[in-house]
């Protein structure tokens, strides 16, 4: 197989500090690359034609396979092996469609243009259920991947899609990375996780702005996501990632604005709601040192709200609803340790009824002002005035009017 996607990303010349550091792992991790096989669709569109690969042969467990990368047919194409673990899959250059039996990726599923002079645009589609099992391959990020992007154009703007229709079943971790490029005329990236995600692990979202060209990651389809795990979320950019589930929620227990590599700092994430009942509404949506969350589309409902701000922080955690409104079912946890931010939360809230009617407002932390409220404030809750230890902790919120 050619260079994967991950190891050219470093001829990108302004990629983030994130995407250099995975490139470079990645290099290191495909240094001694599964056994792979092209497809070249010779004789059929089943998998289970050896006729069908180019070296000759079905692929094995524990094999690497790419589409795109030879002169091939039928890329329309079923899965008919059965129990089939592959470490890597690359879809490149045109439009496949591929659909059978459950498939387990164990290292990454990348749609991108190989080598990086094509410059077509093309969509992949996956209709069969995928399971993603294991701590990946890439020293230093524990979880499997979904890479999309990396592609540009000579004189239009080059887009790969990749649509995941079927089931998703989590064995651990899985990253989602919706890159775009500003090499020349540009590149983006879309992906649509629209099957139903269940399982176990944590997810993590990506996507990026680079010089105009947009990429996106979008959560829709039906059923919804019965995952146990928390969804981290982050933009470089104006990119948004998108709620768009027709029923049922993307995400039941948490929210976090965090990096592929489990840091929280400065981190921000732009969450387009397109669509109501999302999130679960005993969900909590944490901000640490420094992450912010910008909030665009339809109203959300969750359980409580934690923001933390440590000692060495130079930009406050906090939550701007932006136009929409957020009801919080439970309260707020703020703990600053820093003196030169305070987190805080900017836009509207709703306060639900909650414990007879009293939110829960826990503030710490060593600075005195510990929350920083610039928030309308409404609801059918309240703030205890009876109960002032056990809602500030000895600490100030700081009650600012919105600006108008």
């Amino acid at each position: 197989m050619k260079t994967p996607i991950a190891a050219r990303a470093s001829a990108q010349t302004s990629r983030s500090n994130l995407l250099l550091l995975f490139a470079a792992s990645a290099l290191l991790a495909c240094a001694t690359p599964a056994f792979a096989r092209n497809w070249t669709g010779a004789a059929s569109a089943n998998w289970s034609d050896p006729n069908n690969w180019s070296p000759i042969g079905v692929p094995a467990n524990g094999e690497s396979v790419a589409f795109g990368l030879v002169s091939d047919s039928h890329h329309s194409m079923i899965n008919d092996l059965v129990n089939l673990q592959l470490k890597d899959i690359e879809i490149a250059n045109n439009d496949y469609q591929l659909d059978g039996n459950s498939l387990t990726i164990l290292g990454n599923l990348s749609v991108d243009n190989n080598p990086s002079s094509i410059t077509t645009s093309h969509t992949a589609t996956i209709n069969c259920p995928l399971v993603f099992s294991g701590p990946g391959d890439v020293p230093g990020y524990v979880g499997t991947r979904i890479i999309t992007g990396l592609v540009h154009g000579d004189i239009t703007e080059s887009t790969v899609y990749l649509h995941v229709n079927g089931p998703v079943t989590l064995n651990g971790n899985l990253d989602l990375f919706a890159y775009s490029s500003e090499l020349n005329a540009g590149g983006n990236s879309h992906l649509y996780m629209s099957g139903s995600i269940s399982g176990t692990g944590n997810i993590f979202a990506q996507v990026e702005e680079s010089d105009g060209h947009v990429s996106s990651i979008e959560f829709n389809g039906t059923p919804g996501n019965t995952f146990s795990g928390t969804l981290n979320l982050e933009s470089r950019g104006n990119a948004q990632i998108v709620f768009n589930k027709s029923s049922g929620v993307v995400v039941n227990d948490g929210i976090a604005a965090e990096d592929a590599d489990g840091s929280a700092v400065d981190v921000t994430a732009n969450l387009n709601i397109a669509a109501p009942n999302q999130i679960g509404t005993n969900a909590t949506l944490v901000l640490n040192s420094g992450s912010q969350l910008h909030l665009t589309g339809q109203n959300m409902t969750i359980g409580y709200l934690v923001l933390t701000n440590f000692s060495g922080n130079l930009q406050a955690s906090g939550l701007d609803t932006g136009t929409t409104t957020v009801s919080l079912n439970g309260g707020i946890t703020a703990w600053n340790d820093s003196s030169s931010v305070i987190p805080f939360v900017k836009g509207k809230l709703s306060l639900n009824e909650f414990d007879a009617g009293w939110q829960t407002f826990d503030i710490g932390g060593s600075q005195y002002a510990g929350l920083d409220l610039q928030s309308a404030v409404a609801g059918n809750g309240g703030l205890p005035s009876s109960a002032q230890p056990r809602c500030f902790w000895n600490r100030a919120i700081r009650f600012l009017a919105p600006s108008s």
